[in-house]
């Protein structure tokens, strides 16, 4: 899960530990990224994630550690 507020322990933390409780009790594992405030880049649609085993050309912000972690 992504915690896209600035604030990491804050409302919207509070309420994705309710999520990441229920997922639990179904046996999914569960973590949260804090992106806060931290910028992220769009997708300029290079392709070249698909030469480069679905990473980002860009590796400045925190997409590739997502990617890797969905995977």
């Amino acid at each position: 899960m992504v915690n896209g507020s600035p604030k990491s322990k804050g409302n919207t933390a509070a309420a994705l530990a309710e999520v990441g409780a229920a997922l639990e009790g179904h046996g999914i594992e569960w973590e949260v990224f804090q992106l806060g405030a931290a910028p992220v880049r769009d997708c300029i649609g290079c392709g070249k994630c698909a030469e480069l085993d679905c990473a980002c050309v860009f590796d400045d912000d925190m997409v590739n550690g997502l990617i890797k972690a969905a995977q």
